[in-house]
Protein backbone atom coordinates (compact mmCIF):
# COMPACT_ATOMS: atom_id res chain seq x y z
CA UNK A 1 0.00 0.00 0.00
CA UNK A 2 1.47 3.32 -1.05
CA UNK A 3 1.39 6.00 1.63
CA UNK A 4 2.03 9.69 1.13
CA UNK A 5 3.18 11.67 4.15
CA UNK A 6 2.19 15.34 4.15
CA UNK A 7 4.30 17.44 6.47
CA UNK A 8 5.95 20.74 7.06
CA UNK A 9 9.73 20.84 6.87
CA UNK A 10 12.55 23.30 6.53
CA UNK A 11 14.50 23.43 3.29
CA UNK A 12 17.40 21.66 5.04
CA UNK A 13 15.11 18.84 6.27
CA UNK A 14 13.72 18.46 2.75
CA UNK A 15 17.23 18.30 1.25
CA UNK A 16 18.35 15.80 3.91
CA UNK A 17 15.53 13.48 2.93
CA UNK A 18 16.62 13.77 -0.71
CA UNK A 19 20.19 12.92 0.27
CA UNK A 20 18.98 9.86 2.19
CA UNK A 21 17.02 8.62 -0.83
CA UNK A 22 20.01 9.26 -3.12
CA UNK A 23 22.21 7.25 -0.75
CA UNK A 24 19.77 4.32 -0.87
CA UNK A 25 19.81 4.44 -4.67
CA UNK A 26 23.63 4.55 -4.74
CA UNK A 27 23.78 1.52 -2.44
CA UNK A 28 21.20 -0.41 -4.46
CA UNK A 29 18.87 -0.52 -1.47
CA UNK A 30 15.09 -0.60 -1.80
CA UNK A 31 13.36 2.76 -1.64
CA UNK A 32 10.69 3.55 0.95
CA UNK A 33 7.15 2.63 -0.11
CA UNK A 34 6.01 6.08 0.94
CA UNK A 35 6.47 9.48 -0.58
CA UNK A 36 6.51 12.86 1.14
CA UNK A 37 5.00 16.20 0.28
CA UNK A 38 6.59 18.94 2.39
CA UNK A 39 5.44 22.48 3.04
CA UNK A 40 7.91 24.97 4.46
CA UNK A 41 5.16 27.24 5.78
CA UNK A 42 2.54 25.57 8.02
CA UNK A 43 -0.05 28.04 6.70
CA UNK A 44 0.34 26.56 3.21
CA UNK A 45 -0.25 23.13 4.71
CA UNK A 46 -3.40 24.37 6.44
CA UNK A 47 -4.80 25.58 3.10
CA UNK A 48 -4.76 21.95 2.04
CA UNK A 49 -6.87 21.03 5.06
CA UNK A 50 -9.87 23.25 4.30
CA UNK A 51 -13.21 21.49 4.73
CA UNK A 52 -14.04 21.65 1.01
CA UNK A 53 -10.64 20.18 0.10
CA UNK A 54 -11.06 17.36 2.62
CA UNK A 55 -14.53 16.64 1.21
CA UNK A 56 -12.93 16.51 -2.24
CA UNK A 57 -10.32 14.01 -0.97
CA UNK A 58 -13.08 11.81 0.45
CA UNK A 59 -15.17 12.00 -2.74
CA UNK A 60 -12.22 10.98 -4.93
CA UNK A 61 -11.25 8.18 -2.55
CA UNK A 62 -14.81 6.89 -2.39
CA UNK A 63 -15.27 6.92 -6.14
CA UNK A 64 -12.67 8.22 -8.59
CA UNK A 65 -14.48 9.89 -11.45
CA UNK A 66 -14.58 12.85 -13.80
CA UNK A 67 -14.33 16.42 -12.51
CA UNK A 68 -17.92 17.07 -13.59
CA UNK A 69 -19.30 14.05 -11.75
CA UNK A 70 -17.27 14.77 -8.61
CA UNK A 71 -18.46 18.39 -8.62
CA UNK A 72 -22.07 17.24 -8.95
CA UNK A 73 -21.69 14.77 -6.06
CA UNK A 74 -20.23 17.54 -3.88
CA UNK A 75 -22.81 20.08 -5.07
CA UNK A 76 -20.03 22.53 -5.94
CA UNK A 77 -19.33 24.55 -9.05
CA UNK A 78 -17.34 22.56 -11.60
CA UNK A 79 -14.79 25.38 -12.10
CA UNK A 80 -14.05 25.54 -8.36
CA UNK A 81 -13.59 21.77 -8.15
CA UNK A 82 -11.39 21.87 -11.27
CA UNK A 83 -9.14 24.52 -9.65
CA UNK A 84 -8.83 22.44 -6.46
CA UNK A 85 -8.09 19.28 -8.43
CA UNK A 86 -5.41 21.01 -10.52
CA UNK A 87 -3.75 22.25 -7.31
CA UNK A 88 -3.89 18.73 -5.83
CA UNK A 89 -2.42 17.38 -9.07
CA UNK A 90 0.40 19.96 -8.91
CA UNK A 91 1.17 18.74 -5.38
CA UNK A 92 1.16 15.09 -6.45
CA UNK A 93 -1.92 14.14 -4.42
CA UNK A 94 -4.18 13.29 -7.35
CA UNK A 95 -3.56 12.29 -10.91
CA UNK A 96 -5.77 12.98 -13.87
CA UNK A 97 -5.88 10.24 -16.46
CA UNK A 98 -6.78 11.65 -19.83
CA UNK A 99 -8.37 9.16 -22.21
CA UNK A 100 -8.11 9.28 -26.00
CA UNK A 101 -11.81 10.23 -26.06
CA UNK A 102 -10.99 13.45 -24.19
CA UNK A 103 -12.58 12.22 -20.97
CA UNK A 104 -10.68 12.78 -17.74
CA UNK A 105 -10.65 10.50 -14.70
CA UNK A 106 -9.40 11.83 -11.34
CA UNK A 107 -7.89 9.49 -8.75
CA UNK A 108 -5.66 9.68 -5.69
CA UNK A 109 -1.95 8.89 -6.06
CA UNK A 110 -1.82 6.86 -2.84
CA UNK A 111 -4.15 4.64 -0.84
CA UNK A 112 -3.27 6.37 2.41
CA UNK A 113 -2.29 9.93 3.32
CA UNK A 114 -0.64 10.64 6.65
CA UNK A 115 -0.42 14.13 8.12
CA UNK A 116 2.72 14.81 10.17
CA UNK A 117 3.06 18.48 11.10
CA UNK A 118 4.69 20.69 13.69
CA UNK A 119 2.57 23.80 14.05
CA UNK A 120 5.04 25.73 16.18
Amino acid sequence: MKTTVINNATVEEFLEQGRMIAKLIDQGQPLPKSSTISFEDPEDLLKLLRSDTLALFRAIKERPDSVTTIAARLQRERDAVQRDILELERLGIVKIKRHHTGAEHVQLTAQKFKLDADII
